[in-house]
């Protein structure tokens, strides 16, 4: 099940610093080597431009499998996280909350950065239509290494 959320409807979550910005960090932390910590989601969930998109299991609706984080600089949006638990991962989660996201929040177009190396989330971003546009060398530094960030890009096609 995915559920949207924008900043003001996510604040007012119960024990949303408590349980949801830990449940979000520990998702985070199983997905990359460099993490964001409960304190960094609780401050994402008071920007108002912050959007959120939550995909929690069919059995139980508190377990939290997926997640995309958008700060919405309309009328485009910076795509700042996107993570599926890696025991739901090849199942087309990850698509289908990028799809819906666009879907319900309607933007000019969407951009991101990505690791290089995260073949995974180049392989989603590109099936999903998002272009390479460029390419940050060093971007990323991981315990003393340097990664390239490449950029990307959606145009969302007008009617």
């Amino acid at each position: 099940m995915i559920r949207f959320f924008p900043a003001l409807e996510l604040q007012n979550l119960p024990d949303l610093q408590s349980y949801w910005c830990a449940q979000l960090a520990d998702l985070h932390r199983l997905c990359f080597e460099k993490s964001w910590d409960a304190a960094d989601f609780f401050a994402l969930s008071q920007r108002p431009t912050a959007l959120w998109g939550l995909i929690f299991t069919a059995k139980d609706k508190n377990q939290l499998i997926g997640m995309i984080v958008v700060d919405d600089l309309a009328p485009e949006a910076e795509i700042l996280t996107l993570a599926i638990h890696p025991n739901h991962r090849q199942k087309g989660q990850g698509r289908q909350l990028l799809s819906q996201f666009i879907k319900e929040y309607p933007r000019e177009r969407y951009f991101l950065d990505v690791e290089n190396d995260n073949v995974a989330a180049l392989r989603l971003y590109t099936a999903s239509n998002f272009l390479r546009i460029a390419e940050r060398k060093g971007y990323y530094r991981h315990q003393e290494q340097e990664k390239n960030a490449i950029l990307m890009i959606f145009q969302n096609k007008k009617d």
